[in-house]
């Protein structure tokens, strides 16, 4: 049976507006969360493929958060580990007292 598009809309509405007010979580960017996640995480060296696994992206993709973290100010060293580079945040203490 055909219903009417005022029906259709309204109801169409409901649903949406359901979606919006039952969310788990207040916002949903993952960039943001796999941001906060790298800078726990590079609490010792670990390899690019340690960290795309951890992160559940692409190894390219970690390469760019960790560009992302330099950009930030943060001081990611690395060290030469075959067949990858190793990456650690040494100046978080530094970093998050400074940042008022």
């Amino acid at each position: 049976m055909h219903q009417s598009s005022f029906e259709y809309f309204s109801e169409l509405n409901a649903k949406s507006t359901w979606k919006r007010e039952n969310r788990s979580e207040p916002f949903k960017n993952n960039k943001i969360k796999r941001l906060f996640k790298l800078i726990a995480y590079l609490n010792e060296y670990r390899a690019i493929n340690e960290i795309a696994e951890h992160l559940k992206v692409h190894e390219k993709t970690a390469h760019r958060y960790i560009n992302i973290l330099i950009q930030l100010g943060f001081e990611v060293h690395y060290r030469i580990r075959s067949p990858y580079f190793q990456y650690k945040i040494t100046n978080l203490e530094g970093y998050f007292s400074n940042a008022n």
